[in-house]
């Protein structure tokens, strides 16, 4: 791509509006901004013009390598940006969606996949974490994990979770289901999936998901280990006790 130019890329009402698919706006030296791209391709188009204003220029730019761009962003000549008007499904064009799941409950992991890859026409990259239940922990078997959580508050904790990470990483789609009640090695714990314009903001933003709903949300977790040992998980703390096995609570 030239030097001279930056290339904005339209989708659904924007396109339409263009009646193409691209638009090339010639590109001053030192570039400009996005939203000085859009104006100038808005006088070449005045059907875009108009769109712009219909959905009162809520939109924002992705560049190939996933970096989000507001209209005062500066873009370099030579530069492809996705314009992204508000996508469907989700406050804020986002698609955000917490869980907590019951012992016997199953997860369709690629129904979620397939909801965060379409949760935004510039998607190009989807990121799936699934924690599992250890065998063994620093050489000792592990029978049975069991998860408690504060129910009426940890689904929103979590999702609170997403909308910040969503927001700071550029993603369109933020999902998390977290298992409570007994699991069994082998068994899943926590699904997480995100979705954004390519790995270069799904991968960090899977990370400060996961890393983030381990730390915050208040789920507990309790490991039954050989020999009658009872493991209380406590943030970087293990609190060895004996006792009775918890009630799993009625579905």
């Amino acid at each position: 791509m030239s030097g001279g130019w930056v290339e904005l890329r339209l989708y659904t009402i924007l396109r339409d509006a263009a009646g193409s698919e691209a638009v090339r706006i010639p590109c001053p030296p030192g570039g400009l901004t996005l939203g000085e791209a859009l104006r100038e391709a808005a006088r070449a188009s005045g059907g875009l013009g108009r769109a712009l204003e219909t959905i009162s220029w809520e939109v924002y730019g992705l560049l190939d390598d996933g970096s989000r761009l507001s209209l005062e962003d500066r873009v370099g000549c030579g530069s492809r940006v996705h314009v992204i008007p508000p996508p469907s499904g989700g406050e804020g064009g986002v698609v955000v969606e917490a869980r907590l799941l019951k012992p016997g409950e199953s997860v369709d992991i690629a129904g979620l996949v397939a909801r965060a890859a379409s949760a935004s026409p510039a998607n190009g990259a989807v990121a799936v974490f699934v924690g599992t239940v250890k065998a063994v922990v620093g050489g000792v078997r592990v029978e049975k994990l069991f998860y408690e959580a504060a129910e009426d508050v940890a689904a929103r904790v979590i999702e609170s979770i997403l909308r910040e990470e969503a927001a700071a990483n550029g993603l369109s789609a933020a999902i998390v289901y977290h298992y409570t009640g007994e699991r069994r090695p082998g068994e899943t714990t926590i699904v997480a999936v995100v979705a954004g314009a390519s790995r270069g903001n799904v991968y960090p933003g899977l990370q400060r998901v996961v890393d983030r709903v381990k730390r915050e949300a208040p789920i507990w977790k309790v490991e039954y280990r050989e020999r009658g040992v009872k493991a209380y998980i406590l943030g970087d703390r293990v609190v060895t006790l004996s006792g009775p096995e918890p009630r799993s609570r009625a579905s």
